[in-house]
């Protein structure tokens, strides 16, 4: 079975979902979770098998930049929650605003 990014991201949030679900938090701390499991660089590195150019810049990157991890949960992940396709898991995987965690500094 091939690799599609698509497919990759797809099981990111089903990764973000079960974390969320296992350690009931939000969607963005089971997503800092998540980078930090084992099974990050391994998908981080499928993700960009097809990059021709500065792939190795890309990957590591993605693996120790925090702002960049952060972007990528920004532009893919949430988007693709809050577009057309907002059912079956997607709309499983975002918190409500009514369900964040707020803590006291």
């Amino acid at each position: 079975m091939q690799q599609t990014p698509q497919r990759i991201k797809n099981y990111i949030l089903f990764k973000i979902l079960t974390l969320k679900r296992k350690y009931k938090t939000t969607s963005w701390n089971a997503w800092t979770r998540f980078t930090r499991s084992k099974e990050y660089p391994k998908l981080v590195k499928l993700l960009y098998k097809n990059r021709k150019k500065g792939k190795a810049y890309m990957i590591g990157r993605m693996l120790k930049d925090k702002a960049v991890q952060n972007q990528f949960y920004k532009d893919n992940i949430t988007k693709k929650m809050k577009g057309k396709s907002r059912e079956g898991i997607m709309s499983l995987v975002l918190t409500p605003p009514t369900q964040f965690i707020r803590r006291k500094k």
